[in-house]
């Protein structure tokens, strides 16, 4: 049955036919059953001979042939009986070229997620995903994502599965993650540390008697995280980052380390039990965490002495934590090489009570996820019957709240400035108002399916209230205050909509919005690496506001490198493009240009085979929280862009309290820079930049510093 039906879509229209190794394969194989849509778990496979079988309505389903080469995921959604059809599958073909396998076989998953919001997660062994030719899935576009062990995670997107089509993919080539080297030496005398500890998550390898080392990391995050450790010596980490395609030596610089002594002071009056956590600050990382957690120490007593030896220098912080969830402390400091430094902290127990309601009812059982610095700590707290919770805590200042509301998807946001000595109440009071509409083509009448409805009521980047259209075009934003709502679309081959002003009065409950959006002109793109091909996975931005400091959602290329961005009649802007490598370019999207799919225009990415560090400092020392205007071989960066191309995609690019931002990747050529804190000074500096001199420098391969004198930019 099954070989019919594949010799028969090997007939229809596409320019990929399936392989012959496919149609051959017999149609036996193993079925597995899921809950939900994820594999990794099943047990229950079963043999079978046919494509059709009966099933239990509300479970996804697996299929796989003998020889691992096609996989079929489907769901019975009315009766009890799932069949493959011909004339409603979608196919993806595949070929996954994945370097040779650690004889240990670690599993392999494959993650398709649909733009309709589900997903599914497939297992393999390397071998077995090597030999995978087809996906039949339900027709719609997808992402996919491969994880292994050893190897970067690699992701495909735009695959658009059309119903009785076959979709080819060009061959994925999965590489191991480099093997990283490098040398470990005395900072001071210069003189090679044999004996070395160099730890990568489970591998560990040690310097020889030269200093020199050599690891294999089975890491599957963008970036691999290196601490070498000796005795008598503080340890140092070092951030590599696995998308680019050659990691230089690496060099670690051992000092014999500062310390730091924390006393605290705690006026508690029965538990006075207490421990400090001690984080280190990595400048480095992009993707991961930004916080590495050095050493921890416990205490007890109204007086509390820690103290830390064999330190590195950098940014530290100390969360000194009690029993409860939200006594917690966090203090800030910097320590110079072989430093010695001693702080005060005093915790004070602070009552924080209140009532959390939704609409007129309490919320009974709420989870309250509440802190002062969400990337070291969070605690959480729950409400009683009545909706009203109470707790100590021992710092005030500004608080985050997230409250888990059981009707909604998406957790309730809010945040607040405490006191420091005082007992105080924060109530909540959740809204129960929502916008809702239908996102569709206002020629066509057609439903847009993925397209991002933003909420800017909110100030803060982390606080607007987010929605992406479903399979009808429907959107829906909860839990929103009375007053007036800007909204703002976005979807890809449209033209974005100008912010629509929503006002929701006390009285709203739901006011429904319809949102047409006027299909654009489309400017299509080819993105190429140096050897000149496809790179899939680039981000393109084409708005950053009036003051370069903002943007919207980024486009996305697809697994041939194609991306198009969407533009008005007679409309022409730059457009901003960058790997997560760091490798970046800008070029002119133009609507009088003629281009298709077939016919793209061609950006080449430069290899991102440089790093920089920035040393920002005054007169009177290192210069913390500066910014900078950057011009790249002559051409101007917007401020955002900036910060994304550096990496804190979350936030922006500053240097820290010594006065440095190091930025591990980026692409070799001419770069100036002028400093400034703040939206006013950047205004300032916007009329003024071409009468100031810039600080330069042409960055070779490899490691470069400079120095920026803050003082001398006025």
């Amino acid at each position: 049955m099954l070989v019919s039906l594949l010799v028969l879509l090997a007939k229809l229209n596409t320019s990929t036919p399936p392989p012959a190794s496919l149609i051959e394969t017999k149609h036996s194989g193993n079925v597995c059953s899921a809950g939900a849509p994820d594999f990794r778990e099943s047990q229950r496979c079963r043999r079978t001979d046919q494509a059709e079988f009966a099933t239990d309505p509300q479970s996804y389903f697996l299929w796989r042939s003998d020889k691992g080469a096609v996989v079929w995921l489907g769901r019975a959604e009315q009766d009890s009986r799932l069949a493959f059809d011909a004339s409603e599958a979608a196919l993806i073909s595949l070929r996954v070229r994945q370097a040779s396998a650690d004889p240990t076989k670690q599993q392999t998953t494959l993650t398709l997620k649909s733009l309709s919001g589900a997903v599914w997660i497939v297992p393999f062994t390397s071998e077995k995903l090597e030999q995978l030719r087809l996906l039949a899935l339900p027709a719609g576009q997808f992402e996919l994502i491969i994880r292994t062990p050893g190897y970067p995670t690699t992701v495909r997107r735009g695959l658009d599965a059309r119903r009785g089509k076959v979709l080819g993919v060009p061959p994925i080539d999965i590489e191991h993650l480099p093997t990283i080297t490098g040398v470990v030496h005395d900072y001071h005398t210069g003189e090679a540390i044999p004996g070395a500890e160099i730890r990568s998550g489970d591998s560990t390898t040690f310097s020889d008697s030269g200093g020199r080392f050599s690891l294999n990391t089975s890491s599957t995050t963008q970036e691999i995280s290196l601490v070498a450790s000796a005795t008598n010596y503080a340890s140092q980490e070092i951030i590599v980052h696995s998308g680019r395609k050659a990691v230089a030596p690496q060099q670690f610089l051992l000092t014999r380390g500062g310390s730091l002594r924390f006393i605290v002071q705690h006026e508690c009056v029965d538990d006075c039990a207490a421990t400090a956590r001690l984080f280190i600050s990595r400048e480095m990382a992009i993707f991961s965490d930004p916080w590495r957690l050095v050493a921890q120490k416990s205490g007890a007593g109204r007086n509390i002495d820690y103290r830390f030896d064999a330190l590195a220098e950098g940014r530290y912080a100390v969360v000194v934590e009690g029993q409860s969830a939200l006594q917690r402390s966090v203090s800030y400091l910097t320590l110079g090489r072989d430093e010695k430094k001693e702080q005060a902290i005093r915790l004070n127990d602070i009552r924080l009570k209140g009532v959390v309601t939704l609409g007129d009812q309490p919320l009974a059982k709420g989870n309250l996820t509440l802190s002062t610095d969400e990337e070291l700590w969070s605690g959480d707290v729950h409400t009683d019957a009545n909706g009203e919770y109470s707790v100590r805590l021992w710092q005030g200042g500004m608080w985050e709240l997230t409250i888990d509301v059981p009707t909604e998807l998406k957790p309730f946001f809010s945040i607040r400035n405490l006191n420091d000595d005082a007992d105080q109440s924060w109530d909540i009071a959740i809204p129960t108002r929502a916008i809702t509409g239908r996102v569709f083509d206002r020629q066509t009448k057609e439903a847009i399916v993925g397209a991002e409805v933003v909420d800017h009521v909110v100030p803060r980047t982390s606080g607007r209230i987010l929605s992406t259209t479903d399979q009808d075009g429907r959107f829906r934003l909860p839990m929103l205050p009375a007053g007036t709502h800007t909204i703002s679309v976005q979807s890809e081959g449209f033209v974005s909509r100008e912010p629509i002003n929503v006002q929701l009065t006390e009285a709203d409950a739901q006011r429904e919005v319809p949102i047409a959006l006027d299909r654009a002109m489309r400017v299509f793109f080819r993105v190429v690496n140096a050897a000149d091909e496809p790179v899939p996975n680039i981000m393109v931005y084409d708005w950053v506001g009036a003051l370069g400091m903002e943007n919207r959602a980024p486009y996305w290329s697809d697994a041939w490198g194609l991306v198009s961005v969407p533009l008005r009649q007679g409309e022409q802007k730059p457009i901003y493009v960058m790997d997560q490598s760091g490798s970046f370019s800008v070029a002119l999207a133009d609507s009088a240009t003629k281009t298709s799919a077939e016919t793209p225009i061609k950006i080449t990415l430069p290899p991102p085979v440089a790093a920089l560090t920035l040393l920002a400092a005054t007169k009177s020392g290192p210069a913390a929280g500066v910014r900078f205007l950057v011009r790249f071989d002559g051409r101007f960066l917007p401020p955002r862009i900036w910060d994304l191309v550096t990496g804190p995609f979350s936030g922006v690019a500053l240097t820290g309290q010594d006065g440095r931002l190091t930025i591990p990747s980026l692409p070799v050529g001419t770069y100036e820079f002028w400093p400034y804190h703040n939206s006013d000074e950047l205004q300032h500096l916007f009329t003024s930049v071409y009468t100031r001199q810039p600080t330069r420098v042409v960055l070779s391969p490899g490691p470069n510093a400079i120095k920026i004198d803050v003082d001398g930019a006025h």
